[in-house]
């Protein structure tokens, strides 16, 4: 318990049980429950600078943070008493601290617990009050700050970093330099993309004006070496029989237009179990009806039922520089209606319907130096026209040639790739798939990945794109 000092009237202004001038005496035994009573109003007391007097009224007297912040004004007594005071925070903060560490050490509740930590939390700060203040008044450090210090750490008030007058509408220089390389930085990306975007504009215009010619040129008078349109049997993928060969470039490159009418099968060639290549001619002419750029597509109409038809697109895959016939590879889907009925129905020297040829994905060898090709199952199509079209005419550009199929009985092509890789040095093939039962297979096993691509095409130091490796 806290015993008050004799002090009259001002032991009675500070209530029974309070110290008075700054005194206190010996501490009370910790975990008192009369010393935490008596603590929280002293400390309210202490930090706010409010009591009461003999009458019972309130009286607002100087705080001690306030004496503190003016403590070079005060005169030999008041310092003396802003010294007592801050004696008197240190010896009660450190009896609060006690107190409320044998309370929560004996404390069985929650709230018991958290009641000793508010405690033991006022305690510690009245005691670093008041050791920072005799610090303070000793010399170590102006008492003005200290008390300012004090003010900013209860009131949770960050203290302004020094230097920041001088900023720019308070940016600091490293900040603005950074914004500043940030700017010139997408600057640059905007310029570059309006380049970009223009240099792509200029090219599509002089693509399009070299397409397009003025006036329709005359058909080509027919080549020598015909090819009867004759029914054949279903053969080997080896078995095609040859065609008349144009020369590279003329038509083939040019804008090609849409055509409608009937083609002949003249041959039919199973490629894999599920796919299948039909070769279509002009069964009025030794060549055909309309030009194609490689990588343009056709689109077929039968009728799989009276009085009902499809339609569906295949892109073609041979060579545009093949004048005499065109050939769709076509795998049979059981939930394709025209594909079961090309498969199941159509034999040679039956008419189709065709129309075309449509499309904008094509490679002619004029708009790179070099090119990838990927292509998964059936999807080797286009690649295969591009290809072909490609060796036809002995583009001198290196050729990455990437397939992925199931199995090796999915193999479209298996054996013209691997003829025309062995002819082309600059081509280089790199197939990916399951082995089959029955066959034999060396390359890579599963589907084509961005590693296996990175792998095999990267640039060499010479400036040229080589192959790291080759399938076998």
């Amino acid at each position: 318990m806290y015993r008050p000092q004799e002090g009259g009237d001002h032991a009675a202004h500070h209530g029974a049980g309070m110290p008075a001038g700054g005194g206190m005496s010996a501490p009370a035994e910790p975990g008192s429950s009369d010393m935490a009573k008596m603590m929280n109003p002293m400390m309210d007391r202490m930090i706010n600078g409010e009591g009461e007097n003999e009458h019972g009224h309130e009286s607002r007297r100087t705080g001690f943070i306030s004496q503190l912040l003016a403590f070079p004004a005060l005169d030999e007594a008041a310092r003396q008493r802003v010294a007592a005071q801050a004696g008197e925070r240190v010896s009660t903060g450190l009896a609060m601290i006690n107190a409320a560490s044998a309370d929560g050490a004996r404390a069985t509740t929650v709230s018991a617990r958290l009641d000793a930590a508010r405690r033991l939390r006022e305690g510690t700060d009245l005691f670093r009050s008041g050791t920072a203040a005799q610090g303070a008044i000793g010399g170590l450090q102006p008492p003005r700050e200290v008390g300012l210090a004090w003010l900013r750490d209860q009131l949770d008030i960050d203290q302004a970093a020094p230097g920041h007058a001088g900023h720019w509408f308070g940016i600091s220089p490293s900040h603005l330099l950074l914004m500043l390389f940030l700017g010139l930085v997408s600057a640059t990306l905007i310029a570059l993309q309006i380049f970009r975007l223009r240099r792509i504009g200029a090219i599509a215009g002089g693509v399009a004006t070299a397409k397009v010619p003025a006036k329709p040129e005359p058909t080509a008078a027919p080549p020598a070496t015909r090819v009867a349109p004759a029914p054949a049997p279903v053969a080997d993928s080896a078995g095609l029989a040859p065609s008349n060969a144009a020369a590279p470039g003329g038509a083939s490159l040019r804008k090609p237009k849409s055509w409608a009418g009937q083609l002949r099968v003249v041959q039919i060639v199973r490629e894999t179990p599920s796919v299948l290549t039909f070769r279509l001619a002009d069964p009025a002419a030794d060549r055909l009806p309309f030009d194609f750029l490689p990588g343009q597509f056709l689109q077929v109409e039968v009728e799989p039922e009276a009085g009902k038809t499809a339609r569906r697109s295949y892109t073609i895959a041979s060579s545009p520089t093949q004048r005499a016939y065109v050939e769709l590879t076509v795998k049979r889907e059981e939930q394709g209606v025209v594909s079961r009925h090309l498969h199941d129905k159509v034999v040679a020297d039956d008419l189709l319907k065709v129309s075309g040829p449509f499309g904008a994905f094509t490679f002619t060898g004029t708009d790179a130096q070099s090119i990838v090709l990927i292509a998964g199952g059936v999807g080797i199509t286009p690649m295969m026209s591009v290809l072909r079209y490609l060796t036809d005419t002995a583009w001198k550009g290196d050729i990455f040639f990437f397939y992925g199929a199931r199995s090796t009985e999915e193999f479209v092509f298996r054996d013209e790739l691997e003829r025309l890789e062995r002819r082309f040095p600059n081509l280089h093939v790199v197939a990916a798939m399951q082995r089959a039962p029955g066959t034999v297979w060396m390359g890579p096993e599963g589907p084509i990945t961005r590693e296996m691509i990175l792998l095999r095409c990267r640039r060499s130091r010479a400036g040229g794109s080589i192959c790291a490796a080759r399938r076998r």
